[in-house]
């Protein structure tokens, strides 16, 4: 992601998860959650979160931050974010590896969902740059040890939990991992195989020139309810599950999305 490219940035757009489009009903709850955690860290701080997208959660971010930024790669999310208006959020074009933002800017460097799309080492050193010496990163990510798990598209790389708890130690963070949204498998041989066979359909779908349209219709018709999504955070279901500690030397199977709370050390980028 070294600079941005119309079709690429078009790409992130179609990507985008956006107000009023249909979509399981769970995934308000994961939505929410995600959003719900980053602004317990986000009260009076200064914060800056990393793909902003359609916007779903800085209005909801910027009531409690005592200043908010929003670095978005996209030129088609950038234009949907100056069209619904967010007055007090300072919104910025351009890569998360290198952000136009100083050394020691923020107290909370936000990346929900997206940080597999980059370079992990390369976006923890441009995050450790622009945070102050006790600061924050907090992201988000699917967990690809689940049995089932389907890779999305224009991913550079998903990590395990040992594998994000060893390269965030190594370049200067405290880590604190925790998982939610249990998924539905009992860790089976027969899972395992289910997951390898989704896998493939999926990988041959994807050959076709329609394959990503064909491959969401048919995820579509077994995933169960769909509704709109609200505008907003707090219109959202909310999540009823519980957020458990992991052991971060251990891969998990589990728990659909991780968690990470990485807090600065001494390290030096």
């Amino acid at each position: 992601m070294a600079r941005i490219t119309t079709s690429f940035s078009a790409d992130m757009h179609d990507q985008t998860e956006k107000p009023g489009q249909l979509f399981p009903v769970s995934t308000q709850a994961i939505i929410r959650d995600r959003y719900e955690r980053a602004a317990l860290l986000a009260k009076g701080r200064s914060v800056v979160e990393i793909g902003g997208g359609a916007g779903l959660g800085l209005a909801y971010l910027s009531k409690v931050a005592d200043h908010l930024s929003c670095l978005e790669y996209s030129q088609e999310n950038i234009a949907f974010l100056e069209k619904i208006g967010l007055s007090n959020v300072e919104i910025s074009q351009g890569d998360a590896h290198h952000t136009p933002y100083k050394d020691a800017q923020f107290d909370l460097v936000v990346a929900l969902a997206m940080i597999y799309y980059l370079s992990f080492n390369e976006f923890v050193r441009e995050s450790s740059r622009i945070l102050k010496g006790d600061g924050t990163l907090f992201f988000c990510t699917s967990n690809k040890d689940v049995p089932g798990f389907v890779p999305s598209p224009y991913v550079t790389e998903y990590l395990s939990v040992p594998e994000i708890a060893k390269r965030l130690g190594e370049m200067g963070f405290a880590v604190k991992i925790e998982g939610a949204f249990v998924a539905n498998h009992g860790g089976t041989f027969l899972s395992v195989i289910r997951s390898y066979v989704k896998s493939l359909v999926k990988m041959t779908i994807l050959l076709h020139p329609k394959g990503q349209a064909i491959w969401q219709s048919m995820r579509q018709k077994t995933q169960g309810e769909r509704a709109p999504l609200p505008e907003s955070i707090d219109k959202m279901l909310a999540y009823d599950g519980e957020c458990n500690s992991l052991d971060a030397t251990k891969v998990n199977r589990t728990h659909k999305v991780i968690y990470v709370t990485a807090t600065k050390t001494d390290y030096d980028c």
